[in-house]
């Protein structure tokens, strides 16, 4: 289900799972962030995930997902810019105390960009 998700990249059917009145969306969220996201190579996949998860308002899930692909993946989207600098906003909207790890951790975000 989580794959199939990902490699459709439909905003509807992304509308449809993430419903909070969806009885699956928890158990949904969770294949998507452990399994199908950090095995896709697709930039068009990771983007449309992203923006399902940001339309959906779940910024600590949206956290969860970027430290995936971005801090424990291989280098396919590790080094992204776009990815760490909205990993680093989304840390800074919802959970302030992740910041600076991330920020010594990640090395190619924009700092003047996130000011």
């Amino acid at each position: 289900q989580a794959r199939y998700l990902v490699e459709r990249q439909s905003d509807s059917l992304w509308n449809m799972v993430l419903d909070t009145q969806n009885e699956h969306r928890r158990a949904v969220i969770d294949q998507v962030v452990s399994t199908a996201l950090p095995e896709s190579t697709s930039a068009e996949e990771v983007s449309a995930t992203v923006k399902a998860f940001i339309a959906a308002d779940l910024p600590n899930e949206l956290i969860e997902l970027l430290e995936k692909i971005v801090l424990h993946k291989s280098a396919d989207f590790g080094k992204n810019r776009n990815l760490q600098n909205l990993l680093i906003l989304t840390a800074i909207k919802a959970d302030r105390s992740r910041v600076m790890d991330y920020i010594n951790r990640l090395d190619n975000y924009d700092g003047p960009e996130i000011a």
